[in-house]
């Protein structure tokens, strides 16, 4: 639950007398109480961002900061760091005393009524918030109550869509006596059991206490037979479960195929699992890195996130039974899923948006460091002017892309 304070320019500096009185605010027009933990900043780089304790994360709100023209000091600042809390003409400067209060107050009210207006809508008018390009519609498929919440999908031969939900997502990671979901997370399949175009069917295929937030699935015919093998990230591990008879049913807990990834019950950990057309398994690993990840027949580099050649974000390769492991390319910051074409070819979008405009599309490049680490003052995005970093080929800045995928058909208009 954060206030984000996104400086104009880096070398700022917010005062605390700032950060109380918006923090305050904020309490205020949410009517909530303030707890007796203090607002305190989180990081003070490129933006500032305030830790509200006790405020949903739908509440979240964004205050915009620049030097004025005229110089004005908040209370304690000193040399003098003026601030307003807009551009004009929206509003004036933002100055000591009740001014200040009253007109963060009334921009803070107005932030969250934007927020409110992008609420959820009900499935039957999903359809009408979707811009498609001329020369192709979009249609509902699935949506409640047959799942909630899903991370990620894979579709199998059959057209069946395998979700993973992710109800629990952090309740573990902030320390929550009971789950929203004490019988745990959801794998489902879903199917268009009648053929009319829409999903109608939602078997479930394991739910388990253990299931937390999963943030990968990929699903593998059994080559002689009618089993399955399902592939699933969730940090620590890469799970793997059986159907044997190809039953829709787990055949029972799953098996670990690797373990030692970071990010437990939390979104830059080990996601966005794949067969690629060499029939090995991609993934990819947030920021949050690895620790002692192995080969599953413990042969090999036992690898560990360090500051050279294995740093930060990384992208890997392995067979399907976990052996082989080869570490790809590093220093993403939180590459979600990475997509091969059939020649091997990778691509990746990697999110970084909080309030850098930064995300970006790279090509995967063996090898390839891009540069996301080292972070702190003085240092460029993603340092790409270094010699050894390698460039993205397109910079989509907000937004945090969780899905890619090549086409190489001729059916998409041009």
């Amino acid at each position: 639950d954060i206030l984000l304070l996104e400086k104009r320019d880096p070398r700022d500096f917010v005062p605390k007398q700032i950060v109380t009185t918006l923090a305050g605010q904020c309490y205020s027009e949410l009517n909530c109480e303030a707890t007796a933990k203090m607002p305190r900043i989180l990081r003070d780089n490129e933006d500032v961002i305030i830790d509200l304790p006790g405020v949903s994360a739908w509440r979240r709100s964004i205050i915009f900061i620049r030097r004025p023209s005229s110089p004005v000091s908040p209370p304690g600042a000193s040399p003098p760091y003026p601030y307003t809390n807009l551009p004009p003409p929206l509003v004036p400067r933002l100055e000591p005393g009740p001014i200040m209060i009253r007109w963060s107050s009334r921009i803070l009210l107005a932030l969250f009524c934007i927020t409110t207006a992008h609420a959820q809508v009900p499935p039957e008018k999903a359809e009408q918030t979707l811009e498609v390009v001329k020369g192709l519609t979009a249609k509902l498929w699935a949506s409640e109550p047959l799942f909630v919440n899903p991370t990620c999908m894979d579709v199998d031969h059959r057209g069946r869509v395998w979700v993973c939900e992710s109800v629990n997502y952090r309740n573990k990671l902030r320390g929550m006596k009971k789950f929203v979901r004490p019988e745990g997370d959801r794998i489902v399949i879903l199917e268009d059991a009648d053929g009319d175009g829409k999903a109608t069917k939602a078997t479930t295929f394991y739910q388990s206490p253990a299931i937390l937030a999963p943030l990968g699935i990929a699903v593998a015919k059994d080559p002689v037979g009618p089993g399955y093998k399902v592939f699933v990230c969730q940090s620590p591990d890469i799970l793997v479960f059986t159907d044997k008879d190809g039953v829709g049913k787990a055949d029972g807990p799953p098996t670990k195929l690797l373990t030692g990834f970071g990010g437990f019950d939390h979104d830059h950990g080990v996601h966005g699992i794949l067969i690629g057309p060499d029939l090995k398994l991609y993934f990819s690993v947030g920021d949050t890195g690895v620790h002692g990840l192995q080969s599953s027949d413990k042969k090999g580099r036992k690898f560990q996130s360090n500051d050279t050649d294995c740093r930060a974000g990384t992208i890997w390769r392995c067979d399907l039974d976990g052996k082989n492991l080869e570490l790809l390319a590093h220093n993403f910051r939180n590459e979600y899923e990475p997509c091969v074409d059939s020649f091997g070819t990778l691509f990746v979008s990697d999110n970084d948006d909080d309030g850098n405009f930064q995300t970006r599309i790279c090509y995967v490049m063996p090898g390839g460091d891009y540069g996301y680490h080292p972070r702190g003052r003085g240092q460029t995005h993603w340092h790409e002017e270094q010699p050894g970093v390698v460039p993205k080929i397109l910079r989509t800045g907000f937004g945090s892309p969780t899905g890619m995928c090549v086409y190489e058909g001729k059916l998409l208009p041009k």
